[in-house]
């Protein structure tokens, strides 16, 4: 496989979205594909990927502080959103939360809101 160098998920992510390289595009993933050196591998290739957050095996992807970020979103009301900014290697590398009613949905990109909104801080 091409880029069998990075891993069987990260050599993944880069082949399916190669048709999209330098395009700045959006691809949306299930949470099979939470790997943060892919998500930023993509970044690199000039398309931005982001994928849905949960718990594996032996607990949260790399750069996830999922365990942190459920404490900070308890007593928070439903549709609380935060973004966890974290900067890695020079490139941004988010977490987008939400608060639902049984958990906190999380989606890591490397890419955010276009123009800032107040509410989002």
């Amino acid at each position: 496989m091409e880029f069998e160098e990075k891993g069987k998920t990260v050599g993944l992510m880069l082949q399916m979205s190669r048709n999209l390289w330098n395009t700045g595009k959006v691809v949306t993933m299930d949470s099979g594909f939470s790997v943060s050196k892919g998500i930023l591998a993509m970044r690199e290739k000039g398309v931005f990927g982001q994928s849905l957050v949960k718990p594996r095996g032996r607990g949260w992807p790399v750069l996830v502080p999922g365990k942190y970020i459920d404490e900070y979103f308890q007593g928070k009301q439903i549709g609380h959103c935060k973004t966890l900014e974290q900067v890695v290697e020079g490139v941004k590398f988010l977490i987008h939360c939400q608060k639902e009613e049984k958990y906190v949905t999380k989606i890591m990109s490397c890419h955010g809101v276009l123009t800032r909104v107040d509410d989002h801080d």
